[in-house]
């Protein structure tokens, strides 16, 4: 008897996803400037992933929506706690990549890449959690898996040899 390949679980732009089912496996697709954060709770075998379009909701309520940073943190870590994780958690990030290239004046303003990976690091470090490994910036867009049994983190880059994280 053959079993059916468990499908993954995709988590789109804006959207969180959190399991405990060691057969899942959650994967961010095409990341560009996006930042996909990954965490994993080794103890109770919980992993979310976020993944991340823009650094800051300008805190206006009707942007209560996962796609930025700001909110997305603390809902991902929220819903991890909901399913029974721990605080410690093993936290990974990638993306963030400058994808258009753009002129000097309106480098900072239009490289959303690097403002939201600034924005992600500085709202993890606010909350006390430590990244333990990370790839990001650069020019080309990434795909993240990240396998609920074990933890385990893959980046696989466009022209480039898939790597762990």
């Amino acid at each position: 008897m053959t079993t059916a390949a468990v499908q993954p679980t995709v988590v789109g732009l804006g959207e969180i996803a959190v399991s405990e089912t060691a057969e899942d496996t959650l994967v961010s697709l095409g990341l560009g400037s996006c930042v996909c954060v990954a965490a994993y709770d080794p103890i109770n075998k919980i992993a979310g992933m976020a993944h991340i379009v823009l650094p800051d909701s300008g805190g206006e309520e009707r942007r209560q929506t996962a796609k930025f940073a700001d909110i997305a943190i603390p809902m991902l870590f929220q819903q991890m706690e909901e399913a029974g994780a721990s605080k410690s958690l093993v936290i990974k990030l990638a993306g963030g990549a400058q994808m258009m290239p753009v002129s000097a004046p309106s480098q900072n303003q239009m490289n959303i890449g690097d403002r939201n990976i600034e924005a992600v690091k500085a709202l993890l470090s606010g909350a006390g959690r430590r990244v333990k490994a990370e790839d990001l910036g650069g020019t080309q867009g990434r795909t993240v898996r990240l396998f609920v049994g074990t933890g385990k983190v893959t980046v696989a880059t466009a022209g480039k040899d898939q790597t762990d994280l």
